[in-house]
């Protein structure tokens, strides 16, 4: 739904005497201030960021606005770089945006956060555990410390009982035990978590329906090739350790697992990238000289981009717009290549895009209804993005990490949006 907006909802409560900091991703700060102006425009509002309008040294900025109780909003990487003049001053509240950020409890910025002085500390997230209950932790030791004692404790009263119950095999005692510890940790917690869903404010919002399909996309006959000849190398016979006990036990092993698999996944999106992958004559885009068919990064050539260029067609009829979320940069630079071959308009944003001109990117592409494609990476455009223009997504190549996927395909899906919402993720049939 958006987490800029409660920020400024947040700072006029009455009680609420003291200057805040606000820290969150690069896309919150530039969108929270505009927030701020709508919201709560009797306050002065600094972004402590090399984008921010401030013309002075950052030092000084900090200290005229800690003196005029206004409010700091900053980036996670601009809490790491000005902690000590932060640190200078008592905030009266602070407030993560993307709040997951500090979900790893030795991370450097998760041990700079906790070291502020603050009697009053929020966090917004929409994912506030992706992957165990220690991350659980780290997230409430920050908004309350110590309710849930140290990380060890914890560890030994609460997340390995549950662990442990939750096994497709653990014994009747493991479970018996596993429900009382969850239910008790849920009762700690309870009492500080407010879950906003959007099912939850439905009635009080607009806000169209969701539809979410997965498409299984043949693998083109090149691929399916390129796919078994793999499967049948010699490098995948010494990964499997074949005639080998317990080779997966060797951590060594395990990491070639995850070569391996990262290879299928390339051959699946498309043949090019792994046949490239080591040869230093990669063809040009440009080549004039090379029949189309035979260019690097021919888009027949990968079942999901024969997929992905059909519905793009039936879409542009209908007058849909599309976010395109994929991995790699290198599928960006194929896919930007078979748009503009297409004479497809788009805007593009990954870790190439300087993070100044991120959110002129994005305003471009919510207002300019021209644009028909929105290419973006998942890890660079699936966090903290509003864009509203567009109602059809396309998941080309699912993360590793579900919960990345799953702020993905929410950044169409928000306050805002007037038009129902298609999502589609992709994946190879046939394949791992």
């Amino acid at each position: 739904m958006g987490t800029s907006s409660p920020w400024a909802s947040i700072i006029k409560f009455p009680w609420i005497r003291g200057p805040p900091i606000i820290g969150g991703l690069y896309y919150c700060t530039a969108g929270g201030v505009n927030h701020f102006h709508e919201w709560a425009p009797e306050f002065r509002v600094a972004v402590l960021h090399q984008s921010g309008s401030y013309q002075g040294k950052k030092t000084q900025l900090i200290k005229e606005i800690h003196k005029s109780k206004g409010i700091i909003i900053t980036t996670y990487q601009g809490i790491l770089k000005f902690k000590g003049n932060l640190l200078e001053h008592i905030w009266h509240y602070m407030i993560l945006d993307e709040g997951h950020k500090v979900r790893t409890p030795t991370a450097k910025v998760t041990i700079a956060v906790k070291e502020f002085r603050t009697p009053h500390r929020v966090m917004l997230t929409g994912t506030p555990m992706q992957n165990n209950l220690t991350e659980l932790w780290s997230l409430f030791d920050f908004t309350n410390p110590g309710m849930l004692g140290s990380l060890m404790m914890f560890q030994e009263h609460f997340a390995t009982p549950i662990l442990h119950g939750g096994f497709a095999n653990s014994t009747p005692m493991q479970e018996a035990t596993a429900l009382p510890v969850a239910t008790a940790l849920k009762n700690i917690i309870t009492h500080y978590m407010l879950r906003r869903s959007k099912n939850e404010v439905k009635h009080h919002i607009f806000l169209p329906n969701k539809s979410e399909q997965v498409l299984f996309c043949s693998l083109t006959h090149e691929q399916k090739d390129l796919y078994k000849e793999y499967l049948m190398s010699e490098h995948v016979n010494m990964i499997l350790g074949r005639g080998t006990k317990h080779w997966f036990s060797n951590n060594h092993m395990r990491a070639n697992v995850l070569v391996a698999i990262t290879t299928l996944r390339k051959i699946c999106n498309h043949p090019d990238i792994y046949l490239c992958a080591s040869d230093d004559n990669k063809l040009k885009y440009d080549d004039n000289d090379i029949p189309i068919e035979s260019r690097f990064g021919y888009y027949k050539k990968s079942g999901k981009m024969i997929v992905v260029s059909a519905l793009l067609k039936i879409w542009k009829k209908q007058g849909h717009r599309v976010l395109l979320f994929t991995q790699g940069r290198s599928m960006i630079a194929i896919f930007q290549d078979f748009l503009e071959q297409q004479n497809y308009k788009y805007l593009k944003m990954d870790g190439s895009t300087s993070v100044s001109s991120r959110q002129i990117i994005i305003n471009q592409f919510n207002k300019d209804n021209s644009y028909d494609v929105f290419l973006l990476t998942t890890r660079v455009g699936g966090l903290g993005v509003n864009l509203t223009g567009a109602d059809r997504v396309i998941i080309f190549d699912p993360d590793w990490n579900p919960a990345t996927d799953t702020q993905a395909r929410e950044r169409a899906w928000r306050i805002g949006q007037d038009k129902n919402v298609t999502i589609y993720r992709l994946l190879s049939a046939g394949t791992i």
